[in-house]
């Protein structure tokens, strides 16, 4: 199992002190997918210049929709296919679907109308997935963050439609908390999860609150799940609380015997 950070690049010197295996980064603003390939250059030389890998970008669309009217569909196609080939070549192979301001449904919109669309999404997902071997992780958030997607069950009927290796599940035990979510969920959709994201309770640094990791390793650990965890909080003092979150995740995956 590795672990992460989700920070900004300004952060990746402090993340590889803190003894993080890898960073998770803005895909919007580091991958610039919106932009030409002159903008993207001095992004990627950045990027392949940190003391430690990116294996997973977050915040995939900032700006637009990904349902309603407003949707562009062939910016959409366009900024996803850019977004998966610049992964690629920095060594990411995980591209997280949160971008809860993108995705709600706006007023006038029914339901059925924003499945519709994004699953028509999903299918540029698959495309540009299959295209440059990264997969894109969908990310239930609470409804307080977003009014569509809320639930690890909701996000797993959209993957199982997919029905595409490039299209795949996040649990994030933020939103699971919010929603009352239990860590069964992550069993229960096992095959299909691969990325997990963590903070302690108030979304606080892992470690710094009472969120019980080590039942959630047990639970990991029960899924077969060996894949990426990254934290994903708000920092107080980043230097010192990262370094503590790392340790205290590695203590508590410690005694499982992962295979």
């Amino acid at each position: 199992m590795r672990f992460g950070i989700c920070a900004s690049i300004d952060k990746a010197n402090a993340c590889a002190a803190a003894g993080a295996d890898f960073i998770e980064l803005n895909c919007s603003e580091m991958l610039a997918p919106d932009s030409d390939d002159a903008t993207w250059a001095p992004l990627q030389a950045r990027i392949k210049a940190m003391p430690l890998p990116v294996e997973a970008f977050n915040i995939f669309l900032a700006k637009g929709k990904l349902v309603g009217p407003e949707v562009d569909a062939a910016r959409l196609q366009r900024y996803t296919q850019r977004a998966a080939q610049r992964a690629a070549t920095v060594g990411a192979q995980i591209i997280v679907l949160g971008s809860g301001r993108a995705r709600n449904i706006p007023d006038g919109v029914m339901p059925h109308q924003a499945m519709a669309q994004f699953k028509r999404f999903l299918e540029y997902c698959h495309d540009a997935g299959t295209r440059h071997g990264v997969t894109f992780c969908i990310e239930p958030l609470n409804h307080a963050e977003s009014n569509f997607i809320n639930s690890l069950n909701t996000g797993a009927e959209l993957v199982r439609t997919a029905a595409s290796p490039q299209v795949a599940l996040l649990a994030d035990t933020y939103h699971m908390e919010q929603e009352r979510e239990d860590l069964r969920e992550i069993h229960a959709h096992a095959a299909i999860i691969k990325h997990v994201h963590t903070a302690d309770i108030g979304r606080v640094a892992p470690g710094e609150s009472f969120y019980d990791h080590a039942s959630l390793f047990r639970t990991l650990h029960d899924a077969a799940y060996t894949g990426r965890v990254s934290i994903e909080c708000h920092w107080g003092d980043f230097d010192a609380e990262a370094a503590r979150a790392i340790r205290h995740l590695r203590a508590k995956a410690a005694s499982l015997p992962w295979r």
